[in-house]
């Protein structure tokens, strides 16, 4: 395989915990979803912000939430980093930043893929501002309870 290939073929999202089906998606697959659940130039609905997103609300459509769901941890690997918010609050305007001019997202840009709420003081609620802009996300963890 060629590095571009491969590239889109490593897993850069999972999401698990309260679910009826736990997901792992490579950048290739995200990059293949439908065209609603494609943010192709982040920067129209964010400008400081730019790169190809997916939205929340079309990853948890595949994840089916179980009944007692009602916030993500949002967990980034790398450097051990978790911010947890509830799910309604972000679900509709949540994005998750995951490639940059069709390429994975890099280390520098927050890759590799990052967590945005482009209004988050339109979701009501402090506890999504204090994670509106997630870097380094590689697992959404589904969870009962903050």
């Amino acid at each position: 395989m060629n590095g571009a290939s491969d590239a889109t073929d490593a897993v850069v999202l999972t999401i698990d915990g309260a679910v009826g089906r736990a997901r792992a998606w490579t950048l290739g697959e995200l990059l293949a979803l439908p065209g609603e659940a494609i943010v192709k130039d982040v920067s129209q609905v964010d400008p400081r912000r730019s790169g190809t997103a997916v939205r929340l609300a079309a990853l948890l459509e595949q994840t089916e939430l179980s009944p007692a769901a009602t916030h993500l941890t949002l967990h980034a690997s790398s450097d051990g980093y978790a911010a947890t918010v509830p799910i309604e609050a972000v679900r509709q305007s949540g994005l998750l930043i995951v490639a940059l001019n069709g390429q994975p997202l890099p280390d520098q840009a927050g890759g590799p893929s990052r967590f945005l709420v482009p209004d988050a003081a339109a979701c009501g609620t402090a506890e999504v501002d204090a994670c509106k802009n997630v870097k380094f996300v590689d697992r959404v963890e589904v969870v009962g309870e903050r």
